[in-house]
């Protein structure tokens, strides 16, 4: 993955909902393929997070913008008496100290608060992306019905749309976990990640969102028995894994 400001700007605009359905799926599937690219989204969206109080930052800009405008100002002054040298020079002594008492707040806001799970959380999840299903039989008509409200983020009509007709397969535990994830019924996104095998080709991904599940249960034990599990399967979330547990 290479780092440019096209990649910065499509994280960007993934994290401030302004993709279109098709870009945000493409993206999601870009994210699945490749470890680098979901580890630089969790940087971007824990850096969302930590700098949310909008206070602190224009503080900061402001007091930047005073600095500038006030050596553009000096600078065009032709006339300079001792008084206004004096002036001059403790206003920008006063205006880098409001400047590092900015950063400062904004520095212990990122590094001196401790995260809590809800912010843990918000700052690594991503739905697991959309995958295609065969129309056919009936069933196959409800689950694409299903996975269309999923595609949707219509949470709340998957989990209410699933019928002893549709069979149970890890994908459809892995729409159902995420979308419990996303209605607040953290018990039953347990349930459903925990129901697919180590056998299942979506075992990892399970871990995954099994510890993200418990991290939001505020059962960081659990999450991180789930997360050392997760780093021994030596698969493609094993960096991820090892990321998330430093924080906890």
């Amino acid at each position: 993955m290479e780092r440019t400001q096209e990649l910065f700007e499509r994280i960007e605009a993934y994290l401030e909902h302004d993709m279109s359905d098709q870009e945000k799926i493409q993206f999601e599937h870009e994210m699945t393929n490749d470890q680098a690219l979901q580890i630089e989204v969790e940087k971007h969206r824990y850096l969302h997070t930590v700098l949310k109080d909008r206070d602190t930052i224009d503080y900061t800009r402001k007091i930047k913008k005073i600095i500038s405008e006030s050596e553009e100002s000096h600078a065009d002054t032709n006339k300079k008496t001792l008084f206004s040298e004096k002036k001059w020079f403790f206003l920008k002594i006063a205006a880098s100290v409001l400047l590092v008492i900015g950063l400062g707040v904004a520095s212990w806001n990122i590094f001196g608060k401790q995260e809590t799970p809800e912010e843990i959380f918000a700052s690594v999840y991503v739905p697991y992306p959309v995958e295609s299903v065969t129309r056919g039989e009936e069933h196959d008509k409800e689950l694409h019905r299903l996975y269309q409200y999923y595609a949707h983020e219509n949470y709340g009509r998957v989990v209410s749309s699933v019928t002893d007709r549709i069979p149970r397969t890890a994908l459809l535990y892995m729409y159902m976990g995420n979308s419990y994830l996303n209605t607040g019924e953290i018990q039953k996104a347990i349930e459903q990640f925990s129901a697919i095998k180590k056998k299942d080709s979506l075992y990892e991904a399970a871990l995954w969102y099994l510890s993200l599940s418990y991290i939001k249960d505020r059962k960081l034990s659990l999450s991180k028995e789930t997360l050392e599990k997760l780093i021994k399967y030596d698969g493609v979330y094993k960096e991820k894994a090892k990321y998330l547990l430093r924080r906890l």
